[in-house]
């Protein structure tokens, strides 16, 4: 898992946060900090993309494929997230390893 979770941050924090100068902070190592690093991604998400870009289910996709986000790879983990953070308000921390599952099992498909 904690691969995973560091190949989904890679991939989808730049994107997400259009940071590409500041790389975000280490995953912690053991099992038990990955929720918590989970809960913040989903904070920062909310408050630097959902809140400032005003995303809603109805406008996600706009934004998921814009200039911002680089490849189809990133565009494709973007609608993800958003459509299940945002549409199937999965915000609890089942809802959202759910959503890395997606996104891995996604990626997977289409390399």
């Amino acid at each position: 898992m904690m691969f995973k979770t560091r190949l989904f941050v890679a991939l989808i924090l730049p994107v997400l946060l259009c940071i590409s100068a500041q790389a975000p902070e280490p995953i912690p190592e053991e099992d038990e900090g990955q929720d918590d690093y989970l809960k913040g991604f989903a904070h920062e998400y909310k408050t630097h993309i959902v809140d400032k870009q005003h995303l809603t289910c109805e406008n996600y996709e706009n934004y998921c494929n814009s200039a911002g986000v680089a490849d189809f790879a990133e565009a494709q983990s973007c609608k993800i997230w958003s459509k299940n953070y945002l549409c199937n308000h999965g915000t609890d921390i089942e809802s959202l390893r759910k959503t890395v599952r997606e996104i891995e099992a996604a990626l997977a498909k289409n390399s």
